[in-house]
């Protein structure tokens, strides 16, 4: 991940812990906020890759609302939140383990082939106004990221399912959001780390 990218994405981290009235722990913040930024980096390069698998497994090179659909049951195995109770009961989403600290770069560089958050309709247009942010910004970052991982696995698609791709990573960052809050006292590393060892979907292969 180029280092600007990888600042922004620690400053979207802690705009989105404190909008959610998340207190890091004072000594552990900048690594709380890296972690946490290489956890969503993770989480991004893990949905758009195992979509882009299976598009290749279906002989495609583009992911389309089929690979989307297929998808979507298999990511779902990898967290320990399911879609259809999730969506019933609040308005979220979630990550897993990494390359932890010192992984600046995502696996796709050029150097290597309030209580109740928003709600994230998986099968509408939109995402709701802001997860610990603003909604433009929220969309550049995890765009962009998106289209890096499209780019290292050579698998294009439209950008209605780039959208439903976004929402997906939203619901599961809104889920991850959602336990951080139950820490109950300033967050700190290792409770982090429990959280998202528990979501495969947020962890980095090494």
């Amino acid at each position: 991940m180029v280092e600007d990218n990888y600042l922004k994405l620690q400053r979207y981290s802690e705009k989105l812990l404190k909008d959610n009235f998340i207190i890091i722990k004072s000594t552990e913040k900048d690594k709380v906020l890296q972690q946490i930024a290489l956890y969503i980096d993770a989480l991004v390069f893990n949905i758009v890759s195992i979509l882009c698998v299976i598009s290749v497994i279906n002989n495609s090179s583009k992911i389309t609302t089929k690979t989307l659909e297929v998808g979507r049951k298999y990511i779902d195995t990898k967290c320990n939140f399911s879609y259809t109770k999730l969506q019933s009961k609040m308005s979220g989403g979630r990550l897993g383990s990494a390359t932890f600290l010192g992984a600046t770069e995502p696996m796709y560089s050029e150097n290597n082939p309030t209580n109740n958050l928003l709600t994230i309709d998986l099968n509408g247009e939109y995402i709701r106004p802001q997860i610990g942010g603003a909604k433009d910004k929220t969309r550049k970052i995890i765009y962009y990221l998106i289209n890096n991982v499209l780019k290292y696995h050579h698998i294009t698609t439209d950008k209605n399912i780039k959208e439903q791709i976004c929402k997906i990573i939203c619901f599961h960052l809104n889920c991850l959001t959602k336990q951080l809050k139950i820490c109950n006292k300033p967050l700190y590393l290792n409770y982090v780390n429990k959280v998202v060892k528990k979501n495969k979907i947020f962890h980095i292969s090494s």
